[in-house]
């Protein structure tokens, strides 16, 4: 059975800066606004909190108590007790949610209120994605080709400078909880409420800035203000590298994190018939980018492919390896060549098999897709996908 090795590369042939508004995280960006200090500044909130009684007797009422109500009254009760100081770690934390189960019991609302507890006393962290963006010198210096989106990064600066207080502005994204119905639906209003007005100071800003640079306040739509507020969690920008700064000037110090060395598999005995077989060998796919690299160079010197003709393909791969020491050389990497890779790159000849380019017909629309929706995450840098392994991996050369 002849194995056939069919490795696509997906690049960027110019320097992009892709702009992610909507990245879909799988992790939980839940922010309930419930540490001390963001209270202070979410008061509809604390009167939400403090209008329910944790010492009622009622049994179906205390069975629906919201989480926030227990979670924001106790962290009070706590720190009263403390000398305004908040559970600093594990031993005082675990006291605090036993506190909790001690007072309340073991409903469904004193488990949401544990596994809630750490927003309690646990600064909100922000992300670092979005930090990178808060801090990017894009947003810091607004020019009159500023795109809307650096305009609305500013303003959120703002707002986190001022009305903030540090703080990122409330989200609606909160999740279900047990409690009763009219409470979890006021509850939902008063976050409704306050994300809109932090919205609203967030826009006015925007404006400010438009004015500023004598633009109309009509020159960014507020619906897309709203769609930048609402996903400020989850903000990135991606900055790809151009195929000819990869080629003049590739970032040695990170592909040597990335590389490492071909080991071929031990040969191993065939346990039904009791043989030496050999087993295929499985380089790391970077080896595979280099000797993309190298055939790259090969169509440039002779202008056609490896291996078109049979009689061609050992001296191809000489010329392949030869090709490819050169290059090492010349960007000074310390790493050895790989011959078994080159081999396939004159063996199969230019070849291509209908699923594998299906295939990666499908990656590279969606990478397109994500650039033009603005939503979830694209490669950056070259993403190399082996077909016999099932593998692929992320280049940055």
């Amino acid at each position: 059975i002849i194995i056939i090795i069919i490795i696509i590369i997906i690049k960027c042939i110019t320097k992009i800066l892709s702009i992610v508004l909507e990245s879909h995280p799988t992790n939980d960006r839940t922010d309930f606004y419930i540490y001390h200090e963001q209270l202070k500044i979410f008061k509809e909130l604390q009167h939400f909190i403090d209008s329910f009684d944790l010492k009622t007797q009622d049994v179906e009422k205390r069975a629906h108590l919201p989480c926030l109500a227990i979670l924001g009254q106790y962290t009070q009760k706590w720190m009263e007790k403390h000398e305004g100081k908040l559970p600093s770690n594990f031993l005082e934390q675990q006291e605090f949610k036993d506190g909790i189960r001690e007072q309340l019991g073991d409903d469904e609302n004193v488990d949401d209120s544990i596994q809630w507890a750490f927003q309690c006393y646990n600064k909100p962290r922000i992300d670092r994605d979005v930090m990178e963006v808060l801090t990017d010198k894009k947003g810091e210096v607004l020019t009159k080709d500023s795109s809307h989106f650096w305009i609305c990064v500013r303003a959120l600066r703002d707002f986190m400078e001022h009305e903030g207080k540090g703080f990122l502005p409330v989200s609606t994204n909160i999740p279900d909880i047990t409690t009763d119905p009219k409470s979890y639906v006021t509850l939902k209003n008063i976050y409704k409420e306050r994300a809109n007005k932090d919205r609203d100071t967030i826009l006015k800003y925007v404006h400010k800035h438009l004015e500023h640079l004598g633009k109309p306040k009509t020159d960014i739509a507020d619906e897309f203000v709203d769609r930048f507020v609402r996903n400020c969690r989850d903000l990135k920008v991606v900055r790809t590298r151009s195929v000819a700064d990869e080629y003049s000037n590739p970032d040695l110090e990170h592909i040597q994190e990335q590389y490492i060395d071909w080991t071929a598999l031990e040969e191993g005995k065939n346990e039904d018939e009791n043989e030496e077989v050999e087993k295929p060998f499985d380089p790391k796919n970077i080896n595979w980018y280099w000797a993309f690299r190298s055939l790259d160079q090969f169509v440039n010197q002779f202008k056609r492919l490896p291996g078109i003709s049979k009689d061609q393909v050992e001296d191809d791969v000489q010329q392949l390896v030869t090709i490819q020491t050169d290059l090492f050389q010349k960007i000074g990497l310390d790493q050895e060549v790989i011959p078994e890779c080159l081999q396939e790159m004159a063996r199969f000849g230019g070849s291509e098999i209908h699923n594998t380019a299906a295939f990666m017909g499908g990656v590279a629309a969606q990478a397109v897709m994500k650039i033009i929706l603005q939503q979830f995450f694209e490669f950056n840098h070259t993403f190399v996908f082996n077909g016999i392994y099932c593998s692929a991996a992320v280049v940055r050369p």
